[in-house]
């Protein structure tokens, strides 16, 4: 549903963060409607639907839709004088531009434009602890695919990197897919020791993209996976392998936080089950009076899970904040919303006329018709009823706190982070991008801001060495390394 074609006033109230309770139904709006997207009339940068099935302004030829990029400036270290070694051992791949996606009518004069989408094969496979989030990542590559082109090809593979080294592979369909959408754990795919670091593991990776004849390879992991994964897509630029290596920040530890990644797939939905968890142990303890509880925690030394979950929990302290969450909705909150009040006013008018609740909806005027069309089937009969004596509405016959959870329920999915980043791996390797890592950023903004885009791997390492001088000797080859908790 688009509401751009009502009044000014009414439209005007969707951003203004003054109006009664913050809240306004028209940005929980449906536009699976409309053939034009409008949820990114404010943002150059690729956003999506509730309806997860478009990332832009697409045509409807599937096979005819465009991928737009913006390149920026060359990447490099965070610390100068770790790039002489990372430049070292990752040659091809180091000092790569970052990626910016951009919507279809983003007027960037520059922007490398991608129209012929031939069908394609590729790869993704799970290298990390199970988290929530993993299958929409699947999830939003295999619709991306799909959208491009019906004819391209998805495949996992099967026990995580062991599976890909035998060439062990699940063809990703609808019919496969359906029934683990929204599912924590990885058990579509499965996953074992989650290493490709070796040179003998590196080139039965090789071997397996080869033989498959993979354009793309997506690895969903944390820091160590997607540290691996910047030896493929070198090695495989060295051996002039077609296919292009892409990380998907993946991990419920949280720690894979740097300057091109704002969050990581799974560390929130992680860190608020268990926090309810830890909740109910702490009001065990406070009933019982007699018990300590020593909790330990994943998230190895650098441990943000515990640090979340200890600001959720409060742990330590003895008064009642360990009260399970919950949200207390005064009825008459329906009336403090100011298009529903219109709206209510506008049918009590029409009751006290003597119209029939069942040809009220064809009497409405065109904004408050579209409003009511709005509101799900099972909350529309309800501000039918006759108003009090007073003129305001049955509040005690109108369903709030469903119609809220229906509409938060909405929300929730147009944010789904892990989704959004399948979408863009397609878009990384539609442009031929090797050894990236998808990104979003904006995260703290509205949808239709977030900005889609990719970084190096290579540009998210690090040097360990013996000291903290910037001369001593170096240990190993480069990695991302966690990061640390900034109290």
């Amino acid at each position: 549903m688009n509401f751009q074609s009502y009044s000014s006033d009414i439209i005007s109230r969707i951003n203004n963060s003054t109006q009664d309770l913050g809240l306004s139904l028209h940005s929980f709006q449906d536009n699976s409607g409309s053939n034009d997207q409008t949820l990114f009339s404010e943002s150059n940068h690729v956003g999506f639907d509730a309806n997860y099935h478009w990332i832009m302004n697409w045509n409807n030829d599937h096979q005819g839709t465009t991928v737009r990029v913006e390149f920026g400036d060359a990447t490099t270290t965070v610390d100068p004088s770790d790039e002489p070694s990372i430049s070292r051992s990752y040659p091809n791949t180091y000092g790569h531009p970052l990626a910016h996606f951009l919507r279809a009518s983003a007027k960037v004069s520059d922007a490398q434009i991608i129209t012929e989408h031939p069908p394609i094969m590729d790869g993704i496979v799970f290298c990390c602890r199970q988290s929530p989030g993993g299958h929409n990542v699947i999830w939003g590559l295999q619709s991306a695919l799909n959208i491009h082109n019906p004819k391209s090809v998805l495949l996992g593979f099967l026990g995580g990197s062991e599976g890909l080294f035998a060439h062990k592979t699940l063809e990703i369909t609808d019919s496969v897919l359906s029934t683990y959408k929204n599912q924590g754990g990885y058990d579509l795919l499965g996953r074992t020791k989650d290493q490709i670091k070796t040179t003998e593991q590196v080139n039965a990776a090789l071997a397996a993209c080869n033989n498959l004849k993979l354009e793309g390879l997506v690895i969903i992991g944390g820091v160590t996976p997607n540290t691996n994964a910047a030896q493929p897509a070198e090695t495989f630029v060295v051996a002039k392998c077609p296919t292009k290596v892409v990380g998907v920040p993946v991990t419920s530890n949280g720690d894979l936080k740097n300057q091109f990644v704002e969050a990581n797939v799974g560390f929130d939905t992680i860190y608020k089950v268990n926090s309810q968890l830890i909740n109910n142990v702490c009001t065990d303890a406070l009933s019982a009076e007699k018990y300590y509880y020593f909790i330990r925690l994943m998230g190895r030394k650098a441990s943000h899970v515990a640090l979340e979950r200890t600001l959720q929990s409060h742990p330590n302290m003895s008064r009642a904040r360990q009260i399970p969450r919950g949200i207390l909705l005064p009825e008459g909150l329906i009336e403090s919303i100011p298009e529903v009040y219109a709206l209510l006013k506008e049918i009590h008018g029409l009751l006290r006329q003597g119209v029939v609740a069942d040809k009220i909806f064809v009497q409405l005027s065109p904004w408050a018709s579209a409003l009511f069309e709005f509101l799900p089937p099972f909350i529309r009969r309800q501000p039918l009823l006759y108003p009090e004596s007073d003129d305001s509405a049955q509040l005690s016959q109108i369903g709030t706190e469903k119609l809220l959870a229906y509409l938060v329920e909405a929300e929730i999915n147009k944010r789904d982070y892990a989704y959004v980043l399948g979408h863009i791996c397609y878009h990384i390797l539609a442009v031929g991008l090797n050894g990236y890592m998808a990104t979003i950023t904006n995260l703290k903004n509205p949808v239709n801001k977030w900005k889609c885009g990719a970084a190096p791997i290579s540009s998210m390492m690090t040097v360990k060495r013996w000291s903290p001088n910037p001369g001593a000797t170096s240990i190993g080859k480069p990695p991302i390394h966690p990061a640390t908790m900034d109290l």
